[in-house]
């Protein structure tokens, strides 16, 4: 019989109640084919956009440190990322999907 009380288990990360929407702008500075597990992980978000190279707006779940975190494991120090909150309303030139992807998914703000 052992007196030493049971390790916790490690929880799984927090989630948040709803769907954040959030930029995630970057430079990639090495050879393409090094950068699977990034792209990976852009794409196994909820939801993305990607119609500009270097420029994605995802849909998760997770918290931006942890999200953020989590990308900036998978590139190198000499390559620039950004990950910001996503809202709108937004403007810009775009093909009509990619509009009507950023007014269903963006909250417009002001």
């Amino acid at each position: 019989m052992s007196l030493v009380p049971p390790i916790p288990k490690p929880s799984a990360p927090a989630l948040l109640p709803r769907h954040a929407a959030y930029v995630v702008a970057f430079t990639l500075n090495g050879p393409p084919l090094g950068y699977t597990d990034f792209i990976d992980e852009l794409r196994e978000c909820d939801g993305w956009f990607n119609y500009i190279p270097g420029f994605w707006i995802v849909l998760t779940r997770r918290p931006i440190h942890e999200f953020a975190a989590s990308l900036r494991q998978k590139i190198r120090t000499s390559d620039w990322l950004v990950v910001m909150p996503a809202k709108g309303p937004v403007d810009g030139w775009l093909p009509k999907p990619g509009w009507d992807w950023v007014n269903k998914h963006l909250t417009n703000e002001w």
